[in-house]
């Protein structure tokens, strides 16, 4: 616009100059010649610094470049230079940086995020980079907090130490407490273990039981078991008391008249009786049955010994009785240690009969959570005789299947059995009585499992990338740390070898485990 203003000056002066000397006199002297031209329009990369007027032509500079450190607010343009502006910086510790100042923009902030409750900073925010947060951890079973959550740390957590065997947890672990073991009790003279200790409760003592009047003491307390008393007994029809029923002892009966006879009845003891009961070829029947005397069994009324009946003429039985009184289980007790039961019964029992797969284990007299019916058989000791107990050693497969149940057999309180009446017969043939599994009973002994497990064979697959460990036992998977592991050259010491640095639990059967091998141990081995 300037250029076309000048140039339209330039005329409109030349007229008025032509004008005012024709009108003063012809003497004046004609103006200059003069020449206009076009003012000059400043080129695509320059601007008009001096405007174009009637003396002066316009002035034209080229337009500026902003420096690196700089952006460009406003263009050049025809009538003004570029304009610069310092390219910002983001404020440090508020803001970050989302895009970076170019030519044509200024730099690009964002503000800064802010870790919520329960999170913890895991990334400053600064240059390019937002505020990284993280949920704090949450320590999970089996390990406490030592250290809590704050802005820029994680909750530290470390694994509850387990109380020893011989101990019980007095105080939980877990959230910010590590726990508290104590010693197992143990019950004082006069008191008998009614519970014992296990790992969340110490032993329960109970004060031994007296027998009431009307009946006698047929098994003393023990560390383990209550007095077991049981009612006098009056003497049957055709006997008489021969001695009263006292504490420690049931009324003595003897059939017959109460006075000198020339007939007696005698009763076996109890150790008798199962010694008798133990002879195969004795006392089964009216064939087997036959009686000796020495000359001291008895005298009659005038001091005189009886005749001897020898073994080479024994009197024969004149009338027999078979047993048909059921063995009932009394007792029964665990080592874990050992891999065995061992089971108490009211009489002898005959071996032969004896079927370990009519077993059943539970956490609990009745209702169990959880339970395991024996699959195989197990074994005897050998050259075990028919006896009133009965020690059976648990099959490897049965054990690890009860070790894969984290809540059956892990103390006397959670070790309970029932059995079907086809477990054991006794001597005569009679089937024991059943334990049904709501009515279970519970183990008067319990010995955990101290015996360290042993790798018994490994395999190394290279083109899977798998080692494959065979245990002697379950194991606990959770557990395995790859780490621990050596691969070395040869059975000895001193040669090649190298040490895992990680690995991933492929899977488990049984006391199988697979480790799928890391790619770089795989190969560093190779």
């Amino acid at each position: 616009m300037w250029q076309h203003h000048s140039a339209l000056l330039c005329a409109v002066s030349l007229v008025l100059l032509a004008t005012l000397g024709q009108a003063a006199n012809s003497s004046l002297a004609a103006p200059d010649n003069r020449t206009c031209s076009t003012c000059t329009a400043c080129a695509g990369s320059s601007y008009a610094s001096a405007p174009c007027t009637s003396h002066t032509d316009t002035t034209c500079t080229p337009c500026s470049t902003c420096a690196g450190n700089e952006y460009v607010l406003r263009a050049c343009q025809e009538q003004a230079d570029t304009v610069c502006e310092p390219c910002s910086s983001c404020r440090a510790g508020e803001q970050y940086q989302t895009a970076a100042c170019s030519a044509s923009a200024d730099t690009q902030c964002a503000t800064c995020d802010t870790c919520q409750s329960g999170q913890h900073v895991t990334t400053n925010c600064s240059g390019t980079t937002n505020t990284g947060c993280t949920d704090c951890t949450v320590c999970g079973t089996g390990t406490f907090q030592t250290a809590a959550c704050t802005r820029y740390t994680d909750t530290q957590c470390q694994a509850c130490t387990p109380c020893l065997a011989t101990e019980y947890q007095r105080k939980p672990c877990g959230n910010a407490s590590a726990g508290e073991c104590a010693a197992c009790s143990t019950c004082p003279d006069g008191f008998y273990e009614s519970q014992a200790c296990s790992g969340a409760a110490d032993t329960v003592c109970t004060a031994c039981s007296f027998c009431p009047a009307g009946s006698y003491q047929t098994a003393a307390c023990t560390s383990t078991t209550d007095t077991a008393c049981s009612t006098c007994n009056t003497c049957p029809p055709g006997s008489h008391a021969v001695s009263p029923c006292t504490a420690l002892q049931d009324t003595g009966c003897q059939f017959g008249s109460s006075e000198d006879s020339t007939t007696f009845k005698l009763l076996f003891g109890v150790d008798d009786l199962n010694s008798i009961k133990r002879l195969r070829d004795v006392g089964g029947s009216n064939t087997t049955s036959f009686l000796t005397l020495t000359e001291t069994a008895i005298s009659d009324l005038a001091g005189l010994q009886v005749k001897a009946v020898n073994a080479s003429a024994p009197a024969a039985v004149e009338v027999f009785t078979p047993d048909t009184t059921s063995p009932e289980l009394v007792s029964f007790s665990l080592d874990l240690s050992a891999g065995s039961v061992s089971l108490t019964f009211s009489e002898t029992v005959d071996l032969i009969t004896l079927d370990a797969t009519q077993l059943t284990f539970q956490n609990h007299a009745a209702s169990p959570t959880e339970s395991l019916t024996v699959a195989h058989n197990g074994s005897l000791p050998a050259g075990a005789p028919d006896d009133t107990t009965v020690t059976i050693t648990l099959d490897q497969r049965d054990l690890n299947d009860i070790k894969a149940l984290s809540e059956l057999l892990i103390d006397q309180n959670s070790s309970y059995l029932a059995l079907t009446a086809n477990t054991i017969d006794d001597m005569s043939g009679n089937a024991v009585t059943p334990l049904a599994t709501s009515a279970a009973q519970r183990t008067v002994a319990f010995a955990p499992d101290i015996v360290p497990p042993q790798l018994q064979a490994f395999d190394l697959n290279l083109t899977a990338g798998t080692v494959t460990l065979v245990f002697s036992e379950m194991m606990n998977i959770t557990s395995l740390d790859a780490t621990g592991i050596t691969l070395q050259a040869a059975s000895a010491g001193g040669v090649a070898a190298y040490t895992l640095t990680g690995g991933i639990f492929a899977s488990a059967t049984r006391p199988t485990v697979v480790l799928t091998l890391d790619a770089d141990d795989l190969n560093a081995i190779k």
